[in-house]
C-alpha cells in the first residue's frame, strides 16, 4: 500500500518528471567519475543500443518508468565517457619534467597569479616533431606578440599536477579536458617563427575573437585606473587576470565574487538593456510602432545582442548558462508563453552537460545552477505572496530593497554548501555587500557598460567607460567596507563529498516536486549536515613528490615538515585544521608522538621519514 501511494502520487507530478532529466544525467556523470573503472567503449555503445530495444519493448508497462531512468543516467555516463576516449587522442602528457625546444601559434594569453604573461600554444612542434594538445607556457620577460602569432622558444615543461589534498582540486583532469598536454615556463627569450598557413575557419575566426577580446582589455587598461580596469574588463569581456588577490578578497568577503565573473546578473542586464533599447528606438517612430511587433523584434536583438556579448565574454560556465536561460526567456516571450520556469533551467542544464559533461564537477557549475534554481523555485512558490499591487513610490522602494534581500538570502543558503565544500569559506555580511551595491550595479554600473558596448564599434565608448569606472570605484569602497568588519571572512571545515550529494539531493527533492511529499527533502539536508559535523580530518598527508608531510596534532593543528618551507602547499593542506606551522629542521619540530633526531623523525612507531622527505 505504501509503494503504491508512492507510485501514485509520482504519476500525479507527471509535469514535473522533465525536471529530473539534468539530475540523472549528471548522476551518469557522476558515476564514471566515481567509479574506478571504465568498460570498453565498444561495450558500453552495445549495452546503449540495447536499452534503446528495451525501452521500445516495454513502452507501455509499469517497468518502463525505472528502464528510462536508468537509460537516462546511463546516456550521462556514455557521454562522458566517449567525450574522454576521444579526448585522450588529443593530448599527450610529458612523462617527466623536460626542457625542449619548442614552436607553436599563440591561442590564448592570460596571466599568472604573480602577474607574468601566460601563453597558451597550440600546433607545437618539437623541432619538426608535431606535438598534441595545448601547451601552456608562463613567460619570464615581456612579450609583444598576439593571439595567432606563430612563436618559438626553450621552455622546461611537465604534465599538469594531481590534487595536492585528498578529493581536492583536480588541475590534471581540468587541464586534461581543456586540452593542456603540458604546462612550463620559458628558460629563454620568446622569437617570432614560421608556423605555415595551416589554421581552419574556426581557429582564425576564434582568434579574431580572442584579439578583439585582448585589445579591450588593453583599452580599458588605457582609460582607467588599475583597479577599476581590473574590475571593468573582468565584466566586460570576462578577463578577471588583471584582478589583484586583495581586490577579489574584498569582493568575496562582501559576497559580490559573482560580479567579477559573467553570468545571468551581467547577461540579463545586458540583455533587458538591448531589449527596451530597440523598443524605446521602434517608439520614435510611429510607422514601426504600429505595423510591427516591437516586443518580438526586440527579443530577436536582444538574443543577438547577448550572443555577442557571450563571445566576448570568453564563454565561461555561468556565462554560457545564463544566455541559454536568457534566449529561452525571449523565445517563450515571441511565441507568448511563460518566460520564467524551472522547466527553461533544467533545459539549460541539460544542454550544458549534453555538451561538456566535465563541467560538472566545476565549481562554476554548481554555484551558478544552484543559485538559479533556488530563485526559480522559490519564486514560483511564494510568486502570489510577494505580489504587490497600487504600489506607491516609498513602497516601490521598499519593495525593491526587500527583493534585493530575499533574493541574497535564498541564493546565499543555495550556495553555502558548495562554498564550505570547495573553498572552505562563508561571507555572513553578503547581505550587507549585496544591498549597498545592487542599486549602484544596476542604475549605473551596467547601463554604461551596456552603451560602452554599444558605442564600441564606433571608437566613442571612452566616455561611458570613465563614468562606469566612476561606479567601479564606489562599488571597490563598498567591498572594503564590509570586507573590513569583524569576521567578514568565516573559515570552515570543508564538508565531505557524501555530506554534499545529501544535502543536494534534498534540495533537489525539495524544489523539484510540489505535492506534500517534497518536504522529506529536509530530512536529507538534515542528515547531510549531521554526516558534515562528523567529518575526519586526516592524521597524514604526504606531498606526491615526498618532501612534504603533514601530521595532525590531538589539538587539531597541523603540523608541517618541508626542507624547503612549501607554504603554499601548507596553506592548502591548512583547510578544516585550527593552525598550521611549519618546520625546516626535523629537531625544532614538537614530539606529539614524533621521535626526531638531525637525520629523521618517527611517528608513533608506524613510519620514519627523513630529511628529504622519503619514507
Amino acid at each position: 500500500m505504501f509503494f503504491k501511494n508512492i507510485y501514485h502520487t509520482f504519476l500525479s507530478e507527471h509535469e514535473r518528471h522533465f525536471l529530473w532529466l539534468p539530475v540523472l544525467f549528471g548522476l551518469g556523470i557522476g558515476l564514471y567519475f566515481g567509479l574506478d573503472f571504465v568498460p570498453p567503449l565498444a561495450i558500453l555503445l552495445a549495452l546503449f543500443g540495447f536499452l534503446i530495444f528495451l525501452l521500445i519493448y516495454f513502452h507501455k508497462q509499469f517497468i518502463f518508468v525505472p528502464l528510462f531512468a536508468f537509460f537516462i543516467i546511463f546516456s550521462g555516463y556514455l557521454d562522458i565517457a566517449v567525450q574522454t576516449y576521444f579526448q585522450t587522442r588529443k593530448i599527450s602528457f610529458p612523462l617527466s619534467e623536460q626542457t625542449t625546444y619548442l614552436k607553436g601559434r599563440i591561442k590564448h594569453t592570460d596571466f599568472s597569479s604573480k602577474g607574468k604573461t601566460r601563453l597558451w600554444l597550440s600546433d607545437v612542434q618539437d623541432f619538426d616533431n608535431p606535438l598534441k594538445g595545448i601547451y601552456r607556457i608562463t613567460s619570464n620577460t615581456k612579450i609583444s606578440f598576439q593571439i595567432g602569432d606563430c612563436v618559438e622558444t626553450v621552455a622546461t615543461v611537465s604534465k599538469p599536477s594531481v590534487p595536492l589534498v585528498p578529493n581536492g582540486f583536480d588541475f590534471a583532469r581540468h587541464a586534461f579536458y581543456q586540452g593542456i598536454s603540458a604546462i612550463g615556463y620559458t628558460e629563454s627569450n620568446i622569437f617570432p617563427a614560421d608556423c605555415g598557413s595551416s589554421q581552419t575557419l574556426k581557429s582564425k575566426a576564434l582568434d579574431f575573437i580572442n584579439i578583439l577580446r585582448s585589445d579591450i582589455t588593453s583599452f580599458v587598461q588605457k582609460t582607467l585606473p588599475s583597479d577599476e580596469a581590473a574590475v571593468v574588463s573582468a565584466i566586460l569581456v570576462g578577463d578577471k587576470n588583471l584582478i589583484s588577490d586583495q581586490l577579489y578578497n574584498q569582493y568575496r568577503n562582501a559576497g559580490l565574487a559573482h560580479f567579477l565573473s559573467i553570468s545571468g546578473l551581467h547577461m540579463g542586464f545586458i540583455a533587458a538593456f538591448a531589449f527596451f533599447f530597440v523598443r524605446f528606438l521602434m517608439a520614435l517612430v510611429p510607422y514601426f510602432a504600429l505595423c510591427f511587433s516591437s516586443k518580438k523584434i526586440a527579443c530577436v536583438v536582444a538574443v543577438l545582442f547577448s550572443f555577442a556579448y557571450l563571445l566576448l565574454s570568453g564563454m565561461n560556465v555561468p556565462a554560457v548558462r545564463a544566455f541559454l536561460m536568457s534566449s529561452l526567456v525571449f523565445l517563450g516571450l515571441i511565441f507568448d508563453r511563460e518566460a520564467i520556469s524551472l522547466r527553461m533551467v533544467c533545459l539549460a542544464a541539460l544542454l550544458i552537460l549534453l555538451c561538456e559533461p566535465h563541467i560538472m564537477l566545476s565549481a562554476s557549475f554548481a554555484l551558478s545552477f544552484a543559485a538559479v534554481t533556488a530563485l526559480v523555485s522559490f519564486y514560483e512558490t511564494f510568486k502570489n505572496k510577494l505580489s504587490f499591487s497600487n504600489k506607491s513610490f516609498l513602497k516601490s522602494v521598499f519593495v525593491y530593497f526587500l527583493g534585493v534581500l530575499i533574493t541574497t538570502f535564498v541564493a546565499t543558503v543555495a550556495t553555502l554548501p558548495f562554498c564550505i565544500y570547495y573553498f572552505g569559506t562563508f561571507a555572513p555580511y553578503s547581505f550587507l555587500g549585496n544591498l549597498l551595491s545592487a542599486p549602484l550595479i544596476a542604475f549605473w554600473v551596467m547601463p554604461f557598460i551596456f552603451l560602452s558596448l554599444i558605442f564600441l564599434p564606433f571608437h566613442f565608448s571612452a566616455p561611458f567607460l570613465t563614468i562606469a569606472g566612476a561606479g567601479v570605484m564606489l562599488l571597490n569602497k563598498i567591498t572594503f567596507f564590509v570586507s573590513s568588519l569583524p569576521l567578514s571572512n568565516m573559515k570552515i571545515s570543508s564538508i565531505c563529498l557524501s555530506s554534499l550529494v545529501l544535502i543536494i539531493s534534498g534540495a533537489l527533492w525539495l524544489m523539484l516536486w510540489q505535492k506534500s511529499w517534497r518536504k522529506f527533502g529536509f530530512v536529507l539536508i538534515f542528515i547531510g549536515v549531521l554526516v558534515g559535523f562528523f567529518r575526519a580530518l586526516p592524521d597524514i598527508l604526504y606531498s606526491t613528490d615526498g618532501k612534504t608531510i603533514g601530521i595532525k596534532t590531538p589539538q587539531n593543528e597541523l603540523i608541517v615538515f618541508s626542507k624547503k618551507r612549501n607554504h603554499f602547499l601548507a596553506q592548502i593542506w591548512s583547510a578544516g585544521y585550527k593552525g598550521v606551522q611549519t618546520y625546516k629542521k626535523l629537531q625544532s619540530m614538537p614530539e606529539m608522538s614524533l621521535v626526531c633526531n638531525q637525520e629523521k623523525c618517527t611517528y608513533q612507531n608506524i613510519f620514519t621519514f627523513d630529511l628529504n622527505g622519503n619514507l
